[in-house]
């Protein structure tokens, strides 16, 4: 129980990551499963907001994000940087 309060005070994105694992679980057993999916995937909301929200915290860590991006193979440091790229410029019209 310790560890689930102090998990609600620590600030990031855990509330994100929940949401979308908890959308992510129920699709996988009654969609996924289910043969019903038809090729669509679920939970795409939920997982587009955690994302943002994880890699807004990356953003902010830039030690972090260097020592990542410095065991990257070329080809996904690339893909990588484009996204980011994309990212910056989305914020940037906001």
């Amino acid at each position: 129980m310790a560890d689930l309060e102090q998990t609600q005070e620590e600030p990031g994105c855990w509330q994100k990551k929940a949401a979308y694992e908890q959308c992510f679980d129920k699709w996988y057993t009654e969609v996924f499963l289910q043969q019903k999916a038809h090729g669509k995937v679920g939970c795409r909301k939920e997982y587009e907001a955690y994302t943002r929200c994880y890699l807004s915290e990356l953003d902010k860590n830039k030690t972090l994000m260097d020592g990542i991006k410095s065991v990257m193979q070329p080809e996904t440091k690339e893909r990588f940087e484009a996204q980011e790229a994309k990212r910056q410029q989305r914020k940037s019209k906001e």
